[in-house]
């Protein structure tokens, strides 16, 4: 009897794991869960989306990239379209290159993987000129190499695999910097970060049940624009989840023309905000810059 149990546990066990969705890897779930999303996108907005990009690529610099609110929703149009998202990356430098590969990734919640070409043996490896980084988010690896061709404009060849049968036609150039957020000096971060530890009524907001929502966004925007600088308690029990989504969806969400938002500083579950308000700012920056004892590393 113990010998058929062995047999069926051996033969069985194999194709349970098969259909065992805890048993799946990463990029295999979220290849399921873009063709499930996939199939509810309109076709006319994913033919929009792309002829956007299009545009784009053709009108090169024609807008900031850190401005292109477009281009960005159309990215993430063919992103939760597509059944696969290709990137290539041309940087002057290493370090450009990697950065960009992080914002994109990051932003658009693509699978993250290993970095080949980086490093050997451990050792970090640095290359001099212009560089390629090609990404796939079917595995969420990517490869690093050094770029000999010195025609190769800088940018991000976005290439999403929409539909059945892969269209190389449709790729698209599009600046590094698209997904890359405002950041403050060290030294506004740091004076930030000494004010809200030593200042008792410091602004403080929770995200409810909802999370991020419509609703808790107007309710923080309209907190943030009385007093500047907030403390949110974003609900994330990690603190990566919690700087994710305080980078990538409270802060871009709660952006204004020439005021953006900034993520001074994550803490637990808990996120620093600032933005200056429209009005008489409440916040005397330049004044928390000049204060010795509001520097972190004075």
């Amino acid at each position: 009897m113990r010998r058929h149990l062995l047999f069926l546990n051996a033969a069985l066990l194999p194709r349970i794991r098969c259909h065992c969705p805890k048993s799946r890897s990463a990029a295999t779930k979220r290849a399921l869960k873009l063709k499930a999303a996939a199939a509810a996108i309109p076709t006319t907005e994913i033919v929009d989306a792309a002829e956007l990009l299009r545009l784009r690529d053709k009108q090169c610099g024609c807008c900031p990239p850190t401005e292109d609110d477009e281009a960005r929703d159309a990215v993430r149009t063919l992103v939760a379209a597509s059944r696969e998202v290709r990137l290539g990356i041309a940087a002057k430098q290493q370090s450009e290159a990697i950065k960009a590969l992080k914002e994109w990734v990051q932003a658009l919640e693509l699978t993250k993987g290993l970095l080949h070409g980086a490093d050997v043996d451990g050792e970090p490896l640095e290359i001099i000129g212009n560089v390629f980084i090609k990404y796939a988010s079917a595995c969420g690896s990517a490869n690093l190499r050094k770029d000999t061709d010195e025609r190769t404009p800088p940018g991000v060849l976005f290439y999403p695999l929409v539909g059945e049968e892969d269209d190389a036609s449709k790729q698209y150039l599009l600046p590094l910097e698209l997904f890359s957020r405002p950041s403050l000096p060290g030294k506004d971060s740091r004076a930030l970060r000494a004010h809200a530890v030593r200042c008792k009524d410091i602004a403080k907001f929770e995200f409810g049940r909802d999370g991020a929502s419509e609703g808790a966004l107007a309710e923080l925007d309209a907190v943030l624009e009385s007093f500047e600088v907030v403390k949110l308690r974003t609900g994330a029990g990690k603190k990566k989840l919690a700087r994710a989504l305080a980078e990538n969806e409270v802060a871009p969400a709660l952006d204004r023309p020439n005021r953006p938002c900034y993520v001074a500083q994550v803490v637990g579950h808990t996120a620093l905000l600032y933005r200056r308000r429209a009005g008489d700012a409440v916040v005397d920056l330049e004044s928390l810059r000049k204060d010795p004892g509001m520097d972190l590393l004075a």
